[in-house]
């Protein structure tokens, strides 16, 4: 089964993870026993959030059916569907009045593109996002008020906002995330900004702690 897993994973890199776990490991044994792990090989899949339990896989161990598996089993989560202009504008209007930025894709397919799906997941407390098919390209003329406006792409409403910008780079995971990390601000950044103030705020309170000192006899 290792090749098929392999050939899977790379194949779904770097939507959707995969991993190995060696169960006879002892140090694995705890996750493997909490995990119900009772045969080898046991594939499991985890959708991302509390919404869903994991879930153990029974079908062929090929890559394909694994890659199938996982695919339709990616959360519609913080994704809205819009079926028309006057659905993209109710929409506009309607999250103008959150503090989250907005993106919208507009797309020719049919069916939400797993990055699309993985993406919403990713960002679901931070961006709103949605998504429209727009088969001819007149959506995207209408919103962008340009001609010739086929293709996908993925329009930005920063909050409070109702005329969009159009992201410019490649629509892939890696550039996207990018993105929309600086978008929202990743983590890390948040993070280290936090720290960055309470030292500044702890350096600002033993300043003037030393300064109240020298006036005293």
């Amino acid at each position: 089964m290792t090749p098929e897993y392999s050939k899977a994973a790379k194949n779904m890199s770097p939507l959707i993870p995969f991993y190995a776990v060696d169960c006879d490991d002892d140090k694995n044994k705890p996750l493997c026993a909490e995990q119900g792990v009772q045969g080898f090989p046991t594939v499991k899949v985890f959708p991302r959030g509390k919404d869903q339990a994991p879930m153990t896989y029974q079908g062929e161990r090929t890559a394909g059916a694994f890659v199938k598996y996982v695919s339709l089993r990616v959360p519609q989560a913080n994704n809205k569907k819009l079926s028309s202009l006057d659905d993209i504008e109710a929409w506009v209007d309607k999250t103008s009045k959150s503090s989250k930025p907005r993106a919208l894709l507009l797309t020719k397919e049919k069916k939400v593109p797993l990055l699309w799906k993985v993406l919403s997941n990713k960002y679901q407390s931070q961006i709103e996002l949605a998504i429209h098919k727009d088969e001819d390209g007149k959506s995207a003329a209408k919103l962008l008020g340009v001609e010739g406006s086929d293709g996908t792409k993925v329009l930005v409403y920063q909050p409070g906002e109702t005329s969009p910008t159009r992201y410019e780079g490649k629509t892939k995971f890696e550039p996207l995330t990018a993105f929309f990390n600086e978008l929202v601000g990743s983590e890390d950044e948040k993070v280290e900004k936090k720290g960055k103030k309470a030292k500044k705020e702890k350096k600002a309170k033993k300043s003037t702690s030393e300064e109240d000192h020298h006036d005293e006899l």
